[in-house]
């Protein structure tokens, strides 16, 4: 009689060991968040993982276990069932009592008969010990643990199995307690205790001299982390668990391209699928990130899923420890990043070297840690997105040094470096945004009506997400706009785009329904329509892998492997532009904005017609005018605007009338603004689906009633737009500045506040605190008309702090205070928040690259110099400039925005006055100060007062005046309660 294969045999070895790694993640997941004291669905976390369907009732069996003996242990309950079915003895060795559970093996207190001494005893679980792969894995563990003979390595008494039970016999470190328990409790306690900086160091440093031993030995850890680093009553730490170890001269359990590790502790070699050579510096980088937990009681890399924290690992830097921490000591900080920097190269190479770095901390020695180069600052992004297979071959120039760079020929260089910037991969990029590229650039894609590209993107979202249904009715779409359209080498890939999709649905419906039959007759259809793909060429989107071959049916079916992409495709540049575009419009580096107009324009040069790329290269260009002054831009948004208008024919496109609304209100063209806005608003009804930025049309409607004076028009259009749009920030401060025009500043003070509500409320939409800052801005007006002056400072040191990439909103704060009464920035109480936010403002990133076209920066410098008692650099900086407007500007911009020269002129008399009264000034500098007065007169006396400046050129005004002897101080300073 034939015997019944079994089911290890039936998949194969590769799809066991597959299976029970995934299971052995998710049991450790489910531990996690079980000792975390979350409550958990058996059912609804295995719906989470459809992985684990085949090991269904092992992991059903296990998971009711875990939490059977966790509810349990919190009733006090240590009785036979905490056993969860293990003899009471096994071999030489018998159990006391459970101590804790994770992803394979229970481990239990265990007296050592023979010897009569206490051993920790690892039991595999009965149901993993079903798999060969586990048995050999959890063996490897006790082989790698067995080969150190340290104090800081947990040693291996004994190995055995009785009845189909594996354990192992380690030592027991009294009291069972892990850094992660000791972190626990500081995070319970709220604070550190004396001395703790020091400690941590310390014991940080006992470990890596443990895993020096281990890397001796040949064996990696591969899963440091707060939990295996056991405390003993003396203080000193002892590694455990060597489950996920790699020893140099043993096979390798693992595939290419499995994860090993925890999540929050993995190093970025580690995430990347399919990396190879994969060293010791791996366990370098997770130490790393458990001394940063240890120091701040935070995670480096948090979010709510594991994917999101492995992109974390891959793409962002973890916050600065100090930002964090204050107290933490600088060189402390410096070693913890160092250990945890994205490249292997540019870690500490040996543990021995972590160590030394804080033995030399721990005695007061310098240690030899530099902060990192502006080289590697530069290029730190770049190297990230190659570690996240997210860049082009072509970075490789990013990681040359140096000293080749110098021997590269110049103009082959500059060509290199600019593909590595410009170019960018949608698989890891687009795709990865799932639903929030969906909400935020779905209506940016699909500008132009006749254009596919926006269905396909949409569908890539979709597909990555398994919403295959929706996948496919965005590529019909595509599809239906690619016939005739000379998109021919678009519609091919959106007929091999829809097999994928077509088939991947199709595995998922019922054999019997015929719909899948019919599905699959459809994908092999449009796969033959789609034909092959030529990969070398700038028109083609997606590889087209080989499907399987005969007697491969157990491989990977071909249409789930991933989608190779082609990065020099017109779509994919598009993608990153949308992308440089979002980051923008919250405020940016002068930098940033250069490149997103450099890689826009390239886009364009591939496809000359588009109109997302004119509109959004527009609209980068009007951004950056508004966030640094270079109103000399506002020319060329425009035209790019009308450009891209005329391409839409009678497809109208709301975004281009909204963006030629907000030139022109920026450039004092009020009556054509109103024009530009109906447009928008009738183009917008004109669309099937809404106009998503509908409220940004009543905002700018409402501006322009404001600038023509009526402020109850005004008022009625900025509550319809808080009507469709109730959490935008920026409508409720449009709206504090009405009201502080309508001398209501304590109203003014209630609406700027709810937008600072909105941005707590949307901070996991929207991080970057440039898009609140107005918010603070208008606070520090308002309370400033009250003279409250000290909520004022306490504002303008939160907008200096959220807007360091705006130099508009940092030169206002600098003018704001320069505005003060004397004997309130000299007093006592602030002089200490003045020099506060006058270091911030030297320091802010927004000063920095200035290529002298920018008006706004010289006027932070001089109101900052000013704010310091440098008279004479705060009048430099100030006269450079008032000449920076007259070389850029052209005259309309320099007329209707005359309120930044008349804040420089009155901060040009009070500089000279207070000259004057200084040793060395004389009675010119106080003639040569009235003289700028009244040429800021006389423009203050004939030119139209303007909304959006809440009051400032009348503060500055006043201030200067008084300084000069034409008014006296206004009231006295209330109280601020």
């Amino acid at each position: 009689m034939a015997t019944e294969p079994s089911k290890e045999n039936i998949n194969g070895p590769e799809e066991t060991n597959r299976s029970f790694e995934a299971t052995e993640r998710a049991l450790e997941e489910f531990q996690e968040r079980l000792e975390a004291g979350e409550d958990l669905d058996e059912k609804e976390f295995l719906r989470q993982h459809p992985d684990l369907t085949d090991e269904i009732g092992m992991v059903f069996e296990w998971l009711g276990n875990l939490k059977h003996q966790r509810e349990r242990s919190d009733e006090g309950d240590v009785g036979d069932s905490s056993l969860f079915g293990c003899p009471r003895v096994l071999g030489d060795f018998r159990i006391i009592r459970h101590i804790g559970s994770g992803g394979m093996a229970n481990v239990y207190e265990a007296e050592q008969i023979r010897l009569n001494r206490r051993v920790a005893l690892k039991v595999l679980a009965p149901q993993l010990a079903l798999s060969e792969k586990a048995i050999l894995k959890f063996k490897r563990e006790a082989e790698a643990a067995g080969r150190q003979n340290h104090p800081g390595v947990i040693s291996i008494f004994d190995v055995g199995e009785q009845d189909g039970f594996y354990y192992i016999a380690a030592e027991l470190v009294e009291g069972e307690r892990s850094l992660a328990d000791h972190i626990d409790e500081l995070r319970a306690e709220g604070d550190l205790p004396r001395g703790y900086f020091r400690k941590t160091a310390e014991l940080i440093a006992s470990a890596a001299a443990a895993l020096q031993h281990a890397h001796d030995s040949n064996v990696i850890h591969r899963d440091v982390k707060p939990s295996n680093i056991l405390i003993d009553r003396d203080g000193q730490p002892k590694i455990s668990d060597f489950g996920l170890a790699k020893m140099g001269d043993a096979l390798a359990l693992s595939r290419s391209g499995d994860f090993a590790g925890t999540p929050y502790y993995m190093s970025p070699e580690q995430v990347v699928p399919g990396r190879k050579g994969i060293d010791h510096r791996t366990d370098i980088f997770s130490l790393g990130v458990t001394l940063y937990e240890a120091l701040t009681l935070e995670r480096p890399f948090e979010a709510e899923t594991s994917h999101q924290i492995l992109r974390k690992i891959q793409l962002h830097e973890a916050k600065d420890l100090q930002k964090v921490d204050a107290r933490l000591p600088r060189a402390l900080s410096l070693i913890c990043r160092k250990a945890m920097e994205k490249d292997p190269d540019h870690r500490y190479q040996t543990m021995a070297e972590l160590a030394g770095e804080l033995r030399r901390f721990l005695a007061g020695e310098s240690i030899l840690t530099k902060p990192a180069g502006l080289w590697r600052k530069s290029f730190s992004v770049l190297r990230r997105h190659k570690l996240a297979s997210v860049t082009l071959g072509a970075l490789l120039v990013a990681a040359l040094s140096m000293a080749i760079l110098a021997f590269v020929v110049s103009g082959q260089r500059e060509r290199e470096y600019a593909l590595a910037e410009s170019r960018y991969n949608l698989a890891g990029e687009a795709m990865g945004l799932d639903f929030r590229f969906e909400t935020m650039c779905r209506w940016c894609l699909e500008a132009d009506l006749r254009d596919p590209s926006g269905d396909m993107a949409l569908a890539i979202c979709h597909i990555e997400s398994q919403q295959y249904e929706n996948a496919i009715d965005s590529l019909d779409a595509c599809l239906s706009k690619s016939r005739g359209s000379g998109h021919g080498a678009l519609e091919r890939e959106a007929r091999y785009l829809l097999a994928v999709a077509q088939l991947r649905r199709a595995e998922s419906i019922d054999p019997v329904s015929g719909e899948k039959e019919s599905l699959v007759a459809r994908a092999e259809e449009n796969l033959s329509q789609a034909g092959t793909f030529d990969p070398l060429s700038p028109k083609t989107l997606f590889w087209r892998y080989q499907r399987n071959t005969p007697g491969d049916e157990e491989a990977e079916p071909w249409f789930r492997k991933p989608l190779k992409i082609n990065e020099k495709h017109y779509l994919a540049d598009l993608c990153l532009g949308l992308t440089l575009f979002r980051r923008l419009h919250l405020g940016g580096e002068r930098t940033s904005f250069e490149k997103a107009i450099r890689h826009l324009e390239r886009v364009l040069e591939e496809r000359p017609d588009s109109v997302v790329a004119l509109t959004f290269l527009a609209r980068v260009y009007f951004f950056y005018a508004r966030h640094y002054d270079t109103f000399q831009l506002l020319g060329r948004s425009r035209k790019l605007l009308l450009d891209a208008q005329r391409l839409t024919g009678n497809q109208p496109y709301p975004m281009i009338y909204t963006t030629l609304g907000q030139v022109a209100l920026l450039t004092g063209r009020t009556p054509e603004a109103m024009e530009f806005f109906e447009d928008a608003s009738t183009a917008g009804e004109l669309r099937a689906e809404g106009d998503p930025n509908a409220h940004n049309i009543k905002k700018g409607i409402g501006m322009v009633y404001a600038r023509q004076g009526d402020l109850v028009e005004a008022f009625e259009w900025i509550d319809e737009g808080l009507a469709l749009m109730p959490a935008d920030p920026p409508l409720h401060v449009a709206k504090a500045l009405l009201l502080i025009e309508d001398r209501k500043p304590g109203q003014a003070i209630g609406e700027a506040n709810r937008a600072k509500d909105r941005r707590r409320n949307r901070e996991e939409q929207v991080r970057r605190p440039t898009y609140y800052a107005s918010a603070f801005l208008v606070c520090a007006l308002a309370h400033t008309a009250q003279k409250k002056y000290s909520s004022a400072l306490n504002n303008i040191w939160r907008l200096v702090e959220s807007a360091s990439q705006s130099p508009r909103n940092q030169s206002l704060a600098c003018i704001m205070i320069a505005a003060f009464p004397p004997e309130i920035i000299e007093g006592p109480d602030y002089q200490k928040g003045v020099r506060r936010i006058v270091k911030g403002l030297a320091e802010s990133a927004g000063f920095e690259n200035n290529d002298g076209n920018s008006p706004v920066i010289f006027s932070s410098f001089g109101a900052a110099a000013l704010l310091k008692g440098d008279c004479r650099n705060a009048i430099d900086s100030l006269e450079q400039a008032i000449a920076t407007r007259a070389k850029f500007w052209p005259d309309d911009v320099q007329k209707f925005h005359w309120p930044e020269e008349v804040r420089d002129l009155y901060l040009l008399a009070m500089a000279h006055c207070r000259l004057a009264e200084t040793e060395g000034g004389d009675e010119s500098d106080r003639l040569k100060g009235r003289e700028y007065l009244d040429r800021a007169e006389e423009i203050y006396s004939r030119s139209q007062r303007l909304v959006e400046e809440g009051g400032l050129v009348d503060m500055v005004r006043h201030r200067a005046r008084v300084e000069l002897g034409l008014e006296k101080e206004k009231g006295d300073i209330e109280s601020d309660r």
